[in-house]
């Protein structure tokens, strides 16, 4: 998998009271495999200045306005959650790695 790791520079974290929407830029290759057939249905992600040592998966969002902006909803429920959010007292860009996408396991329920 480390040839699906990278690392986005400008990722956007906007605070929510239930936890951080996280909004990042995707490389051309990310993309390709979304346009591929590979729908991105998640994607691990690690926020070093929260844990360089953690990967958690989130499932991947579309930005409506733009399919090269990805976003992930991460819910205050647990202790790295709530680590993150600690973390951010405001909205703000920071680096992140993500690792992906993969396709969902649902992603061909029904056919």
């Amino acid at each position: 998998y480390c040839f699906m790791t990278e690392k986005v520079e400008t990722t956007s974290f906007h605070v929510l009271s239930s936890g951080v929407r996280i909004s990042m830029p995707v490389s051309d290759r990310f993309l390709s495999h979304s346009q591929r057939g590979l729908r991105a249905g998640y994607a691990y992600v690690n926020i070093p200045w929260v844990n360089d040592k953690q990967w958690h998966p989130y499932s991947l969002f579309e930005d409506p306005s733009d399919p090269r902006i990805q976003q992930m909803f991460l819910m205050k429920v647990g202790d790295w959650t709530g680590d993150v959010h600690k973390a951010l007292t405001r909205d703000t860009k920071r680096p992140c790695w993500i690792k992906g996408p993969f396709p969902s396991p649902y992603s061909h329920a029904g056919k």
